[in-house]
């Protein structure tokens, strides 16, 4: 027997709530954090790439400069928004790529995602997550930035709205 199927046959597999569109894969490696190892997605739903959420309202001003706490649920909460958009929730995450722009904002990021991810996921099944210490984001005023994959419902037909949709028959007679 090889070393990955003992491994493998030795942790039981994570049971995931029904609603959940995501399924936590147990590689057999314990979580350093608040993440899994692998997310998988189900096959009848669509992937959601979001860019880089920033501190930001939605006209562009920046939120909490020098406020690492304020900043980071405002990414979050910006996150949330655009996971909405996409007919999508923060159970749909499959992976989260966090830039922080110090190590020392490594226990604050801690805290606050401790605080956040107790509400956005209580069964305790997370998204993958990968975090990175850069030395600057696109603006010196911000201290972090979240880039996330999520999965949303396929829908059951093209846009009917916005960029991309069909025209729309005139109804004038």
């Amino acid at each position: 027997m090889s070393v990955d199927s003992a491994t493998a046959e030795q942790t039981p597999p994570v049971a995931v709530p029904a609603h959940r569109p995501v399924d936590a894969v147990t590689v057999g490696l314990p979580s350093l954090g608040l993440y899994s190892h692998a997310v998988r997605a189900p096959r009848d739903h669509q992937l959601v790439c979001v860019s880089g959420q920033l501190s930001v309202t939605p006209d562009g001003v920046s939120v909490g400069v020098g406020d690492f706490d304020t900043q980071m649920r405002t990414v979050l909460g910006n996150l949330r928004s655009v996971l909405a958009s996409a007919g999508a929730a923060p159970t749909d995450l499959l992976k989260m790529t966090t830039y922080l722009v110090s190590a020392d904002l490594i226990d604050d990021f801690y805290r606050v995602r401790e605080t956040v991810f107790a509400d956005w996921f209580p069964d305790g099944v997370f998204p993958g997550n990968t975090l990175l210490v850069v030395s600057r984001l696109v603006r010196p005023e911000f201290l972090i930035e979240i880039e996330a994959l999520a999965v949303a419902p396929d829908s059951p037909g093209p846009a009917t709205t916005g960029p991309g949709a069909p025209a729309q028959a005139s109804t004038d007679a």
